[in-house]
């Protein structure tokens, strides 16, 4: 085979978070190298407006579920018409039109990237479901054991491809970080933790808020906690309003609540989704990431990037991310008081903080430079098409 496989992508959430953020990237720089690639997705969507935008194919979904018999043939539909020799699925519920929409169909092959924790899945459906599946990619090692266990595939098929990032780009703008610390009220002295994510209960952002009154009062004088992103969106309705999750706008108004409550309204800023993250992220002292169970964070690796030193739970992906302490600080999950103790010493033990920062600064720029990422792919997709 002379050229790359062309590859559909299937990618039909609501939201535009770090997961759909992400898919963007990497279709883009896929394409950038010459592999044919489109998506499928939800129409007049974020994720299809910003397809359409870089110039990239896209082909209307009907809806995120599983099991609606018309996607599937529309997709079926699709790579005859337009010869995808792959399908590349990003979500659990996008795997299985892709798998179903293969089932009688040999020479096409399907990739499925998981950005999710693992369950079990060893059911008769799941056995079904994931023999179709010619490769399974994550980006950490943990989690790619668990789904050893857990899920019904050959180990052969199991790969590991680390998150891409253009290192390049992670400078920090030290103009950018004075007018943004300036805007947001923090003083030269000031030290600012911070958070990027969306505002969801399992991010763990209540307790990351919560850990500020935790602090002995003399020492959070100048501290700043920051909290940036937006609540999580199911969908947008028919005059196109952001309609929120349930839950994600909840903990928003939780948050907003122990806010003016505690009269920390200069102390704890909500700021919204900032496109220029990485000026956001360099306008931080320490990077904070509380959720419950992350399976691999591209906010603690953004953070990574820049040289900010960084606290977060001791589940999932992230302790690998970190070095298992090594290069970062890990608590236990869901505990405000884990949160504080770790930021009262990080701040109180700057060298220690600074020297597992630099590591962590090594690491990731070793490990997630988008050239070997995109080569990584594209041998991958080349294996799983010529068996």
């Amino acid at each position: 085979m002379d050229e790359n496989p062309s590859v559909l992508h299937l990618l039909t959430t609501q939201a535009w978070g770090g997961l759909e953020m992400y898919v963007f990237d990497l279709v883009v720089k896929m394409t950038e190298v010459g592999i044919k690639c489109a998506v499928y997705c939800l129409p007049n969507t974020v994720i299809d407006q910003k397809f359409k935008e870089a110039g990239i194919n896209t082909f209307p979904a009907f809806k995120h579920s599983k099991y609606n018999i018309l996607d599937i043939f529309r997709v079926i539909e699709i790579i005859k018409k337009e010869n995808f020799q792959i399908i590349h699925a990003h979500t659990n519920v996008d795997v299985w039109r892709g798998s179903l929409a293969l089932t009688f169909d040999s020479r096409r092959k399907l990739i499925f990237n998981l950005y999710m924790g693992v369950v079990k899945k060893k059911d008769l459906i799941h056995q079904f479901i994931f023999k179709n599946i010619s490769a399974l990619v994550s980006t950490s090692e943990i989690i790619n054991n668990e789904v050893k266990e857990k899920y019904p595939i050959n180990n052969s098929k199991i790969k590991l491809i680390r998150y891409g990032r253009d290192i390049e780009d992670y400078v920090v703008n030290s103009s950018k970080r004075e007018e943004i610390r300036k805007k947001y009220k923090a003083a030269q002295n000031d030290i600012v933790i911070g958070t990027m994510c969306r505002i969801d209960l399992q991010k763990g952002v209540k307790e990351f808020a919560e850990s500020y009154l935790q602090i002995p009062e003399n020492d959070r004088k100048n501290l700043k906690y920051w909290i940036i992103g937006d609540p999580t969106i199911l969908k947008k309705d028919e005059s196109g309003k952001i309609i929120y999750e349930k839950e994600a706008e909840q903990t928003n108004e939780y948050l907003i609540n122990f806010i003016n409550k505690n009269n920390l309204s200069e102390k704890i800023i909500l700021i919204p989704f900032q496109a220029d993250m990485i000026s956001f992220l360099g306008s931080l002292d320490i990077f904070v990431l509380a959720s419950y169970n992350e399976m691999y964070s591209l906010a603690v690796l953004d953070a990574m990037l820049i040289n900010l030193p960084v606290i977060s739970t001791d589940k999932g992906g992230t302790p690998e991310q970190l070095g298992f302490g090594e290069r970062g600080f890990l608590v236990e999950p869901k505990s405000a008081k884990a949160l504080a103790d770790q930021i009262f010493y990080c701040v109180n033990n700057l060298n220690e903080t600074k020297e597992k920062a630099k590591m962590g600064f090594t690491w990731t720029r070793a490990q997630h430079n988008w050239k070997n990422v995109i080569q990584q792919y594209v041998d991958l997709y080349n294996e799983v098409y010529k068996k």
